[in-house]
């Protein structure tokens, strides 16, 4: 292969490696920000939810559990909060006080939430990223789509790893 071509090659790869996907930082953030077209704020309050546990490709022994077993979460139940105002939704986790998503609430109950935190200490930089594609029906019933993704460096070794599950939810007030 000549130097050209090679060239050629770097600059489409670059080129095509410029396209932001669904779990791009850039894209989460752009997410976490986003306004929907709802108007009030009906569907604030606590739901109770479950998951069940998709795809995760992270090892068990990198200190973070992204990988989250249906039986853990069982044990402990999951409360999210949630609160909304004129399009914007702001969703907490209480079992993961770092998870904090919010992005764009629909007239039609759909809405599309991000979460970037970013992790600082001796030992670790980590993002880790969080995505929730839902649907709030008008019952009370949240059904949704949750990606989460880990991305830097913990105690030396590099990491880049995910998870995806399904969560039902009900609202409890």
């Amino acid at each position: 292969m000549t130097t050209r071509a090679v060239v050629l090659a770097v600059l489409v790869a670059a080129a095509c490696g410029d396209e932001a996907g669904p779990m791009d930082r850039s894209t989460i953030a752009t997410i976490a920000k986003s306004r929907g077209d709802a108007q009030g704020g009906e569907r604030t309050g606590i739901y109770a939810a479950t998951f069940e546990v998709g795809d995760c490709d992270c090892p068990d022994d990198i200190g973070i559990n992204l990988c989250l077993s249906e039986e853990f979460a069982d044990a402990i139940g999951v409360t999210i909060h949630v609160t909304e105002g004129d399009g914007f939704m702001v969703l907490d986790v209480d079992q993961v006080p770092t998870l904090q998503l919010s992005g764009a609430i629909d007239d039609d109950g759909t809405a599309t939430l991000g979460s970037v935190y970013v992790g600082l200490d001796l030992d670790a930089s980590l993002v880790i990223l969080g995505r929730l594609d839902a649907e709030f029906d008008e019952d009370g019933t949240l059904t949704g789509q949750t990606s989460l993704r880990a991305q830097g460096e913990l105690g030396g070794t590099p990491i880049s790893c995910g998870s995806e599950l399904e969560i039902d939810g009900i609202r409890l007030n």
